[in-house]
């Protein structure tokens, strides 16, 4: 077994935030008949939701980003195995991912 420890440095989390609002309104999309509505509603609004949701990230601190960023791979850390997995089985490579986590340091 092998162990990879990666550590990022200044994430831009106005762009993270950006890349979030797609996931979510799929995810709210693919829920009950009024999540489904949610989306729409949201998905109407055109791209005030982005807007927000970057001018919110862009006035936290850093240290509370951080903290939202590792709850949320704690949130879709089985989503996220399963991606890498399925990109490993994808190029025929045995093995994969057992655990993923992340750590505010």
């Amino acid at each position: 077994m092998l162990k990879l420890e990666v550590t990022f440095d200044e994430i831009n989390y106005a762009e993270f935030a950006a890349g979030l609002i797609p996931m979510l309104l799929e995810t709210l999309s693919g829920k009950d008949d009024k999540s489904k509505e949610v989306a729409a509603l949201i998905t109407n609004l055109g791209d005030a939701p982005e807007r927000m949701l970057t001018a919110a990230f862009r006035e936290l601190p850093q240290q509370d980003m951080n903290n939202f960023l590792a709850g949320m791979v704690a949130i879709y850390r089985e989503d996220l195995m399963k991606l890498v997995n399925d990109k490993l089985r994808e190029q025929n490579i045995s093995g994969g991912i057992t655990d993923i986590h992340l750590d505010n340091v």
